[in-house]
């Protein structure tokens, strides 16, 4: 059997971004690598994860769009739900070792702000790529995978003893930051993103032209509040859902 050719991230992304397009998907890229796209004019080397988003009310077309990518480029797709609602599409990577792993979160607006859901095992301050970085970075999808079927219905798990401190959180960003899209071309390729994406940017992480080691999202991140969704909230980004 001849070896499939190995592909670059930004080509991975493409692939993505093509397939969400093609079912009429309004997406942009997010966080990491937005930030990579926009520094580097490449994805972050040390990601291990990209990241796009969109509204929720297009998860109906969104879900469609992974599925069609986990078939025909072998993922393995698996979905974050809170209370019976998807926030989190994640593709795995099959037999691929030059792929990464695809996040697709959900976003919704309640006022003046946009809001979306994370799962956070709130973590220790570990300086990057030190044998405790990289041994957390091994146990953490495993551990949340472990109690992921007790937290879709409460907020948080909290288990001392297992060094357990999960919760679902909430992302919360200005809604004029995702008002508009433009893109940032890169190679010919036009990859989506927010039109202000110098000033979302600085919201969420501050002096974004110089890297920051060591750089803990849940609590570094300006988007990150670290609470939970109050119910009210959590029942428009459910009224959301119901749309497509």
């Amino acid at each position: 059997m001849q070896n499939k050719p190995q592909i670059t991230k930004l080509q991975q992304l493409q692939t993505v971004i093509d397939v969400l397009h093609a079912q009429g998907l309004r997406c942009w890229i997010d966080t990491g690598t937005l930030l990579g796209l926009v520094r580097h004019k490449q994805i972050l080397p040390w990601d291990r994860d990209i990241d796009i988003s969109c509204f929720a009310h297009n998860r109906d077309s969104a879900t469609k769009a992974m599925q069609q990518l986990a078939t025909e480029y072998g993922y393995k797709m698996q979905t974050r739900s809170y209370r019976g609602q998807i926030f989190k599409i994640e593709l795995m990577p099959k037999n691929r070792s030059d792929y990464v792993k695809i996040d697709l979160s959900f976003w919704w607006v309640s006022g003046d702000w946009a809001y979306s859901l994370m799962v956070c095992n709130m973590p220790l301050r570990l300086r990057r790529n030190s044998l405790l970085w990289w041994l957390a970075q091994t146990v953490r999808q495993p551990m949340i995978h472990l109690v992921w079927p007790p937290l879709k219905r409460s907020r948080s798990l909290h288990l001392p003893l297992l060094g357990v401190n999960i919760g679902i959180y909430l992302w919360r960003v200005p809604c004029s930051a995702l008002a508009k899209l433009s893109s940032i071309e890169i190679n010919s390729f036009a990859y989506p993103a927010p039109a202000d994406w110098e000033s979302y940017l600085t919201f969420r992480y501050g002096n974004w032209r110089v890297p920051k080691r060591d750089w803990l999202a849940p609590i570094d991140d300006g988007a990150s509040l670290l609470v939970p969704p109050e119910d009210q909230l959590f029942a428009q980004f459910a009224e959301e859902n119901r749309h497509d």
